[in-house]
């Protein structure tokens, strides 16, 4: 018979409620059996799951949630690769029950079953291999779980292994991105990260002081705050995938400021644009100053040739001439 719509709504508003969960492995885990124990009348179950390679030891399943299971118990049980219900199940990848020859053959895993009072092992898996392992205990009326119900149980965590997967993904790229907004926040130059669109992706607390904005929110920082000048070459970097290293340069809108920036341009796969421009800034003020100063100190009349420029130079004599501009240009 069909279920009725009510009963449709009712599976669809439980299934919904996972989702809110999507982003931690735990809480995901957590309400999956809480629904399974309200369906399935058992009392117990663990979910064991294989550590993140570079974050424990992913030769060995570990508890990640349970309910009916003393914490001591699964505070010093664990699964491992090369034995027991581990072993097998990672084997294997079927269903093991307590009951079943290859248990009654192998010692350990009596144990392992036993130790916490379970009769059921089922594999998680992810499109890839097993990633940890379900084990249920049996009604609390004491019925078995019959094998359909157990296939339907292995489907459900077949859609759940990969969301599982998912959670850890997230928690390493949001660990990935907090350590380097943290190395970009503590460096002492002023870093900003444009993004294809020139929105400013991050910029830390050294380029907001380097250029600062009356009634700017703290939060906020647009490519409009960078002087035009180094604002045209991030559009140029981002166009030409071209990265401009120890550029020097002066602002109109910071008048008597020295800049020295470096833009690199942050690649994509398959494209022959970059993704984002990094730029770099630091404030050279103080040393172009100093070097200055110690041009007028050394010969004053060597300063004025080099502070000339393009204007009128004063009159020297030729030979003079030569080897004052060969000194001025060591100097520099």
């Amino acid at each position: 018979e069909a279920p009725g719509t009510g009963q449709v709504l009712r599976m669809l508003h439980k299934s919904c409620s996972i989702l809110r969960h999507s982003l931690s492995a735990e809480l995901l885990l957590e309400e999956f059996l809480i629904e399974l124990r309200e369906s399935l009348c058992i009392n117990r179950a663990a979910v064991f799951l294989r550590a993140i390679p570079g974050q424990g030891n992913s030769q060995l399943f570990t508890s990640a949630c349970a309910f009916g299971i003393s914490p001591l118990v699964l505070e010093h049980a664990e699964l491992t690769l090369d034995s027991g219900i581990g072993g097998h199940v990672f084997r294997s990848g079927r269903i093991l029950r307590r009951n079943s020859a290859e248990v009654k053959s192998d010692p350990s895993m009596a144990c392992e079953f036993d130790l916490l009072g379970v009769r059921v092992a089922i594999p998680i898996l992810d499109q890839e291999s097993v990633i940890g392992v379900a084990m249920l205990d049996e009604r609390i009326t004491g019925e078995t779980i019959p094998n359909e119900e157990l296939a339907l149980i292995f489907s459900l965590l077949e859609q759940l292994g990969p969301a599982i997967q998912n959670c850890h993904w997230h928690e390493q790229v949001s660990a990935q991105h907090e350590m380097m907004k943290e190395i970009l926040c503590n460096i002492q130059v002023g870093c900003v990260v444009v993004g294809q669109d020139l929105n400013v992706l991050h910029a830390n607390d050294r380029a907001r002081a380097l250029f600062p904005r009356s009634h700017r929110p703290s939060q906020t920082f647009d490519i409009s705050d960078l002087p035009q000048i180094i604002s045209g070459k991030v559009f140029k970097v981002l166009k030409t995938g071209q990265a401009v290293l120890d550029f020097k340069c002066q602002a109109v809108s910071a008048p008597g400021k020295h800049f020295q920036i470096t833009i690199t341009p942050l690649p994509t796969e398959n494209s022959p644009a970059p993704r984002a421009a990094l730029l770099e800034v630091g404030d050279c003020t103080a040393a172009d100053l100093s070097h200055q100063s110690e041009i007028e100190t050394a010969n004053p009349r060597l300063a004025q040739m080099v502070k000339a420029g393009n204007g009128v130079l004063p009159a020297i004599h030729p030979e003079q001439g030569k080897d004052e501009l060969a000194q001025a240009i060591a100097i520099n």
